[in-house]
């Protein structure tokens, strides 16, 4: 409901749709240390950033967690 109220049909419509995000700025106001911070880098368009760059998965990655030392670690202490 919520997508379809922004005018989005799918997900992959919404990838890369910084422009629909914006801060709260009641909580910025609200929050002396927040004052002043500026977000716009943050909320710039994926595309203006990288124009050309893909914005979704374009390729499978393999990032080999399995052999991470946290999955070790894990493993050891639930023993």
């Amino acid at each position: 409901e919520i997508m379809a109220s922004l005018g989005f049909r799918t997900i992959d419509e919404m990838v890369g749709r910084a422009d629909m995000l914006g801060p709260d700025e009641a909580v910025l106001s609200g929050n002396p240390k927040l004052r002043g911070v500026d977000l716009s880098a943050l909320l710039k368009p994926a595309a203006e950033i990288r124009p050309g760059a893909a914005q979704t998965k374009v390729m499978d990655q393999d990032h080999q967690l399995e052999l991470h030392i946290d999955r070790s670690l894990i493993k050891k202490a639930s023993a």
